[in-house]
């Protein structure tokens, strides 16, 4: 089995496959970053830009299970090749788009281009990395979305200020090139240099497995990936549909222009980056339960939604600082279902398929959040739309903290499984 070994050779790749999804955050949250200039510039509803935003989660969510099964059957390299150069013609198109009807449609395209880029990812990282490498990487790939989300919406907020919301997907497309070219010829260079390594180090380094690729799942592991990925439904619904509604919210609530808007909206990131390493941190030093985590942060983020209910409107600065709270923890909860919990699947070969599943249950929840909140803001204004946050998050928080001690017994199961190991010096 070949592996990247070296400190050097890992950081490369690391590296690689880092600033490739970041790029793929430009091209696809332009849209989310303009959707208020896109309704004051075109005078289309919250209602139908929310349906485009449905759009490209519906597809991508689809596009998720498909792509994440042929992740692990064919070359992923060529997928995630695939995938960028698809997206690429989608942000081209979305800016030379003349109607809602057109823009519905790329962006779907563009949905179902992305879907091509995670799982398989995701499928090279645990092949060319030992457990204890990708569990690491992984952790810190997750860096990928808030500096994505903030380098996208301080792109945006410029260019609407300065040319107009066209600009936006011009440039999304030129970073998604830019990740074709450097995924292409960075991982063909670092293919060269993977190495065979001796199976018991392996074994040792990695995790005990009596055999690597066994042909299927226990069925109490399909019910716990289907309570999982009911979970990963919610948190993609809070996550990506707050993330996307909150431009809109700080124009309605504090009447701030929609370029302030976006602008304003990079704070969030910044504080979404604490989720991130907060989540791990917490999963090893308190739960070593990835689902408990996540039942956690979903209770963290219905502390933060009510405070915000309640106090948001009082100030800007507060506002902001709950909405980071809340989009915050979401990250805390993606890594542990998005990232963590696939790679456990490494003794049945199928991270991929696992981490499409995951993943495409996620984006249903965003497809749903895009036009269910927007429908709601027009019918029922931000109060209401903040108690369906709470009644999300609630949920969220009951399944995962039912499900976690199901997931704790495969923990300490003797089956093929991944070890239960963290280490200190991430």
């Amino acid at each position: 089995m070949k592996k990247l070994h070296l400190p050097a050779q890992i950081h490369q790749f690391f590296w690689i496959c880092w600033l490739m999804y970041f790029c793929t955050y430009l091209g696809r949250l332009n849209f989310t970053a303009v959707m208020a200039e896109l309704i004051t510039a075109q005078g289309i509803t919250n209602a139908q830009v929310g349906l485009i935003s449905s759009a490209f989660f519906f597809a991508y969510g689809l596009g998720q299970v498909v792509n994440g099964f042929a992740g692990d059957h064919i070359n992923p390299k060529r997928l995630v090749s695939l995938g960028l150069s698809l997206s690429v013609a989608a942000n081209l198109g979305m800016g030379v788009s003349s109607s809602y009807v057109m823009m519905l449609v790329v962006w779907g395209i563009n949905g179902v281009a992305q879907s091509m880029v995670w799982s398989p990812l995701l499928r090279t990282l645990s092949e060319y990395l030992r457990f204890c490498d990708c569990e690491k990487l992984l952790v810190h790939m997750s860096t990928t979305s808030p500096a994505g989300t903030i380098v996208a919406y301080l792109m945006c907020s410029l260019l609407v200020a300065w040319t107009g919301w066209r600009a936006v997907f011009f440039a999304g497309g030129a970073f998604m090139l830019i990740a074709v070219i450097l995924w292409q010829v960075g991982l063909s260079h670092l293919e060269k240099k993977a190495s065979f390594v001796d199976d018991e180090e392996i074994l040792t380094a990695d995790i005990e497995k009596p055999d690597r690729h066994t042909s299927s799942l226990p069925v109490r592991m399909l019910l716990i990936i289907l309570a999982v990925g009911l979970a990963a439904a919610l948190h993609g619904c809070l996550k990506d549909g707050i993330m996307s509604w909150t431009p809109t919210f700080l124009n309605n609530t504090f009447m701030t222009p929609p370029a302030v808007s976006i602008a304003l909206t990079m704070a969030i990131p910044i504080i979404n980056l604490a989720g991130v390493y907060g989540a791990h941190y917490i999963n090893q030093r308190l739960f070593r339960n990835e689902v408990l985590t996540a039942s956690f942060f979903f209770m963290l983020t219905l502390i933060s939604v009510i405070l915000n209910l309640v106090l948001g409107h009082l100030h800007l600065a507060l506002a902001l600082l709950l909405l980071g709270l809340m989009t915050s923890a979401m990250h805390g909860v993606n890594i542990m279902v998005i990232s963590l919990i696939p790679i456990r699947f490494t003794p049945y070969g199928k991270v991929s398929t696992i981490t499409g599943i995951l993943n495409s249950m996620t984006y249903l929840g965003s497809a749903i959040s895009g036009y269910g909140f927007g429908s709601l803001l027009d019918h029922y204004g931000w109060e209401t739309t903040q108690l369906s946050w709470c009644a999300l998050a609630f949920v969220g928080f009951a399944l995962c903290g039912a499900t976690g001690v199901f997931w704790a017994r495969f923990l300490r199961s003797p089956k093929p499984f991944t070890e239960n190991t963290y280490t200190d010096h991430i």
